[in-house]
């Protein structure tokens, strides 16, 4: 295959396992696989690999050791833009893995729709308090002036061309394959009556959700390894996300994977195909909603093997996740993808 760059570059925070970081180093994993010393992961903050993500990369390289050439390109995470202000020669992309968080990022004013005005003026004040001030990242005029903006989700590619951005492409992602694997493997008569949840995620949602079903055991994914997550997620029937989703979550995905009915709200990716299950496990976060989340949790746990068979077209896309975004970095990195786009 004909290389379109001499050296690619993605920057990542150091050691922080997020979907974002594990997304950054499984591209330049999968770059160096279809050729070898093609691509490197650069740290910024902790110099240090996670244990986690010494499956895909074994160095690591820093800003200093970028070689700002015509030739070679630099892709960040659309939080972290600024750094493309580094340097004047290399081709430059944006890799917008979330919408929300690029604002959450670019403005100390940032408001959350899932707070209260209240909430949202003593996150600033906290925010403030602690100089937790963002780095000035690029506008969206700077942005869409960039050689290359690459989109995780659909509802990235929409909010892009709705700014009048003409050169977005997909570039998406994977699940990690543990759970891939163990898919096949899975056993649905093992299943018991919990409702999974991710704390960190539209707690304040849940938290109500909970008081009105007593009867019902919540149980929360949290200080847990990822094989421990797979065991929880394995046992269960049910995962819920009310929470925003700034991207095309990793959390749903596997929890589907390990044959958990899905429930969500319509909040970000979750009201496009990024989520894709039927639109009746799709909430409005109110309180008439509440009584019909509590009577569809308990329809699944009565009915589950009838209605995990709705699941099939999401489990089917996250099982050809990998080949599709094999396929996307050839296209992208390998053939004459640079030219096509200008």
């Amino acid at each position: 295959m004909k290389r379109i760059y001499k050296h690619i570059y993605i920057i990542s925070p150091g050691y922080y396992k997020t979907g974002g970081t594990e997304l950054a180093h499984q591209l330049v994993h999968n770059i160096n696989n279809l050729s070898i010393g093609y691509s490197t992961i650069v740290y910024i903050g902790k110099k240090e690999i996670n244990p986690a993500f010494k499956i895909y990369v074994d160095n690591f390289e820093l800003l200093d050791d970028i070689i700002d050439e015509e030739s070679n390109l630099l892709i960040v995470p659309e939080t972290l833009t600024f750094y493309l202000n580094n340097f004047k020669k290399l081709k430059k992309a944006i890799w917008w893995m979330s919408i929300d968080n690029y604002f959450k990022s670019t403005s100390i004013l940032y408001y959350d729709r899932q707070r209260k005005l209240i909430e949202n003026l003593k996150y600033t004040v906290k925010k403030i308090g602690n100089l937790m001030l963002p780095n000035k990242n690029l506008s969206i005029k700077k942005c869409r002036t960039l050689d290359i903006n690459f989109v995780q989700s659909e509802y990235a590619r929409t909010f892009l061309v709705s700014k009048k951005f003409t050169n977005t492409v997909y570039l998406t992602d994977y699940i990690n394959e543990m759970f891939v694997n163990e898919y096949t493997k899975k056993n649905h008569k093992t299943k018991e009556n919990i409702v999974l949840y991710n704390p960190a995620k539209g707690y304040k949602f849940t938290r109500k959700l909970m008081k009105k079903a007593k009867n019902i055991k919540f149980v929360p994914l949290v200080n847990l390894t990822s094989e421990e997550v797979k065991d929880r997620l394995l046992e269960s029937k049910i995962y819920i996300d009310f929470g925003n989703h700034p991207g095309k979550d990793r959390f749903p995905r596997e929890a589907a994977a390990m044959g958990c009915c899905i429930l969500t709200n319509t909040l970000g990716s979750a009201g496009f195909k990024d989520v894709d299950i039927p639109n009746k496990f799709k909430f409005n976060m109110n309180k008439k909603s509440i009584k019909e989340i509590i009577s569809t949790i308990n329809y699944i746990f009565t009915n589950y093997e009838k209605v995990i068979l709705e699941y099939l077209n999401y489990n089917n896309s996250i099982l050809n996740e990998k080949s599709k975004f094999l396929h996307e970095i050839k296209l992208n990195f390998f053939d004459d993808f640079y030219n096509r786009v200008k």
